[in-house]
């Protein structure tokens, strides 16, 4: 199976790219990512390997709400339209794929949450 490292300090940085199979920071922003995917490319042509195809997997943050993200929230924090203009924002800074934190952590809002989203989101990526 494929080994994601996360984190995004500079040592989680160079792990990732000496040992992982994807990059999995967590609690980033967009703007983070951008800033920090050149750190991620340049450890990673050091252990001799390519930066092009190289999966990045933030975690972030995955609720509805009735308004738009309030500051200091993740933009993936907010109505659908909300949301799908999150992730393509993660998108545009290199994201390729994502992993969702649902909270509260309850089944039934984890439930509801990815309901709300294969319906209402993903169609919209």
């Amino acid at each position: 199976p494929p080994i994601y490292i996360g984190g995004h300090t500079p040592a989680a940085i160079r792990r990732a790219a000496r040992f992982a199979d994807v990059w999995h920071p967590f609690k980033v922003m967009p703007e983070d990512l951008l800033e920090l995917k050149p750190q991620l490319d340049a450890a990673l042509a050091e252990q001799g390997r390519t930066a092009d195809g190289f999966p990045i997997a933030p975690k972030i943050l995955l609720a509805f709400q009735d308004g738009p993200p309030a500051q200091g929230q993740p933009p993936t924090q907010g109505r659908p339209q909300d949301i799908v203009d999150g992730l393509r924002r993660y998108q545009d800074a290199g994201a390729t794929e994502f992993c969702f934190d649902i909270a509260p952590e309850t089944t039934q809002n984890a439930l509801d949450t990815l309901d709300r989203f294969v319906n209402e989101v993903r169609p919209k990526l």
